[in-house]
């Protein structure tokens, strides 16, 4: 069995952590307009508006279908790599990135 192995994960971002969402939105060049306990609004660079409601998920409104699905595929995997950064740094663990939407997890 290789010591090493890549596993792809589904993000159900309806019970998204708000502050690491946030973060995310904001690390992908997101303006946050108005965030609360429940819900988050935010714009990207490219014009499309997006909002997160806790239990509901994200919600994007862009100019075409296509866009709205890019939209919400850069969202899911900015906030992974935040959620992940965040649980190695509690774990003890570093972590660098090693290409797009690749990381490097070890153990101190």
């Amino acid at each position: 069995m290789p010591c090493d192995s890549i596993t792809t994960q589904s993000i159900n971002l309806a019970n998204a952590d708000r502050m690491l969402l946030t973060e995310a939105l904001i690390d992908m060049g997101c303006t946050i307009l108005d965030s609360n306990t429940t819900c988050i609004y935010a714009t990207n660079n490219r014009g499309g508006r997006i909002t997160w409601t806790n239990g509901e998920g994200l919600a994007v409104s862009a100019g075409s279908s296509i866009r709205s699905s890019e939209i919400i595929q850069t969202v899911t995997q900015a906030y992974s790599k935040t959620a992940i950064s965040w649980a190695a740094q509690r774990a003890g663990w570093t972590m660098k990135s090693t290409g797009p939407n690749t990381l490097t997890l070890q153990r101190r």
